[in-house]
């Protein structure tokens, strides 16, 4: 009966052990509450000889009480299933704790993509695109890649974007004063992105580096 009983003994021992083993374990990744992201703009930005640079801003709000890094986050802009623009944001950003920030990524066009666009949606005020993100943040409990961070339906005021191209190519062509729009601390494009871009959406590839 004693040894019954110390066996009983012994075996809560254990599986509270393993209970608080497991507790313990899975407690800090039950903290880290996924960060919002959501789209602001697009707009045209500026134009060279063979592509043309559109700003796009996202909000990343993070939630949690600590602090967490965004090293980048990739993009596609889409037109009925077909990829206009790809690109990485330029650089790390720190999100505060409870606290939101606007992330500015300068998308390059092609020039030889307009062509394929319909020629109407120049003049349409409300065109629909989709815009595909993944988001790679590093958090206190380890690097977290989220596929499909943004995921939407964007509008763009298309006859707004064809003024602002044609100010800018009267300013380029002519020397009209004035300040690009393309001046005043808008990135560059990103040319340290992988030569290897995966449509955003995807799994990460194994030995994929941040």
């Amino acid at each position: 009966m004693l040894f019954a009983m110390g066996r009983n003994v012994n075996r809560y021992y254990f599986l509270a052990a393993v209970a608080l083993f497991g507790a313990c374990s899975l407690h800090p990744g039950r903290e880290v509450k996924a960060c919002k992201y959501r789209f602001q703009t697009l707009a045209f930005s500026g134009l060279d000889g063979s592509a043309s640079h559109w700003r796009m801003d996202v909000i990343v709000t993070n939630p949690n009480a600590r602090e967490v890094t965004l090293n980048r986050m990739r993009y596609a802009l889409l037109y009925e299933s077909d990829t206009l623009l790809t690109g990485w944001n330029p650089e790390r950003r720190m999100i505060a704790a409870k606290d939101s920030q606007v992330v500015s990524t300068t998308l390059d066009l092609p020039n030889a993509i307009l062509k394929r666009l319909p020629a109407g949606i120049w003049s349409r005020t409300d065109a629909e695109f989709k815009l595909v993100a993944d988001a790679y943040i590093s958090t206190w409990v380890g690097d977290i890649m989220v596929p499909y961070a943004i995921n939407e339906t964007v509008h763009i005021n298309m006859t707004e974007q064809v003024a602002k191209y044609r100010e800018l190519v009267m300013k380029r062509f002519f020397g009209w004063p004035g300040n690009h729009l393309n001046e005043g601390g808008i990135a560059g494009p990103d040319t340290s992105a992988p030569r290897d871009f995966a449509p955003p959406g995807g799994p990460a590839r194994p030995n994929e580096h941040l």
